[in-house]
């Protein structure tokens, strides 16, 4: 199999999550692989267009839970991987996480990634904490691999139960997509200013 015929898909619920954090991500991706991006972009309307060399396809994936629809979801995700044959799955956020990865695993795809960027059940108390704490940890168990933005996330998501220790890796020094350094950078007659 020559380097350009590989093939992922990048799940995310919102084209937002895909315009603020992974548009660089996939430029360079889209190298090495054919890339297909799947989100929900009846959501976040207002995001532009992403302008990306990838394959677009509507997924009908809601951020909150929604049982009916998320069953739609992971059965139009179930026959998008037995119909492309995906070698590699990237999700992010947790909706997305745990609908891909289910998919993925159910039509083994070799090569499951899920990117845990803030844990939604962090903040919530009694059955909802529970039961989100157990859905990240399903997704976990799915993936053959995840990561986490920075060590402290790591060390949480490894504390708190969700994912075994030694399973969460952080690229580099951690973040999702780093900082660009053309719009961030030092100024000083900007900084006098304030």
């Amino acid at each position: 199999m020559s380097e350009r015929s590989r093939r992922m898909c990048v799940l995310a619920a919102t084209p937002l999550t895909i315009h603020l954090f992974l548009k660089p991500h996939l430029q360079e991706l889209t190298r090495h692989f054919e890339v297909t991006l799947a989100c929900n972009p009846n959501t976040d309307t207002y995001v532009p267009p992403l302008c990306l060399p990838v394959r677009e396809l509507a997924l009908p994936i809601e951020r909150k839970i929604a049982p009916w629809r998320d069953l739609q979801a992971l059965v139009a995700l179930c026959r998008l991987f037995a119909h492309e044959r995906f070698d590699v799955v990237v999700s992010v956020v947790p909706k997305a996480g745990l609908l891909g990865m289910l998919a993925g695993w159910l039509l083994r795809v070799p090569l499951r990634v899920h990117i845990f960027q803030g844990e939604v059940w962090a903040s919530r108390r009694g059955p909802m904490r529970w039961l989100l704490k157990r859905l990240d940890g399903l997704t976990a168990l799915l993936a053959t691999h995840v990561l986490a933005v920075s060590e402290s996330e790591k060390h949480f998501l490894e504390q708190q139960g969700v994912v075994p220790a030694g399973k969460v890796d952080v690229l580099g020094s951690g973040s999702i997509c780093g900082v660009d350094m053309s719009r961030f950078r030092p100024d000083s007659v900007s900084r006098a200013m304030v």
